[in-house]
C-alpha cells in the first residue's frame, strides 16, 4: 500500500470516528421538539458523514478482498459510500416526514441503483 493510501484510510477513520461521536451527541442532548429546525438538519449530517467514512472503509477493505482488480480503485469505493450514505439518510429523512412506506423504499432504491448504475463503465463495440 502507498503512503498516500494509507494516509487516506487514516483520515477517514479518524473523520468516521468523530462522525459516529458526533452523531451520539446530537441523537443524545439534542431535543428535535424544542428546536426541530435545528436537531433535525444536525442529526441527517452527522449521518451522512458518520456513515460516509464507515461504509469508504467498509467497501475499500472489501473491494480490496474481493476485486480481481490488484489495486481496487479507492473512487469506486467513495462513489458507491456516497450514494449509499444518501440512500439512508433518505430513508431516515422519510421516516423523519412520516412517508415512509415500502413503495417509497422501493422507489428511492431504484433511482439510487440506476445512479451507481449509469457510473459502470462502459464496454466498447470495437
Amino acid at each position: 500500500m502507498s503512503m498516500f493510501f494509507s494516509f487516506t484510510l487514516l483520515s477517514l477513520l479518524i473523520t468516521a470516528l468523530f462522525g459516529w461521536g458526533a452523531f451520539v451527541i446530537v441523537l443524545l442532548r439534542i431535543d428535535p421538539f424544542t428546536t426541530p429546525l435545528l436537531a433535525v438538519p444536525l442529526l441527517l449530517i452527522t449521518l451522512f458523514l458518520a456513515c460516509l467514512g464507515t461504509f469508504t472503509l467498509v467497501l475499500s477493505w472489501l473491494g480490496n478482498k474481493l476485486s480481481k482488480i490488484s489495486p481496487y480503485p479507492f473512487r469506486t469505493a467513495l462513489r458507491q459510500a456516497i450514494l449509499l450514505s444518501l440512500f439512508l439518510v433518505v430513508i431516515v429523512l422519510f421516516f423523519c416526514l412520516h412517508v415512509f412506506n415500502f413503495w417509497n423504499l422501493l422507489l428511492t432504491f431504484l433511482v439510487f441503483f440506476l445512479m451507481e448504475l449509469s457510473c459502470w463503465p462502459k464496454k466498447r463495440a470495437d
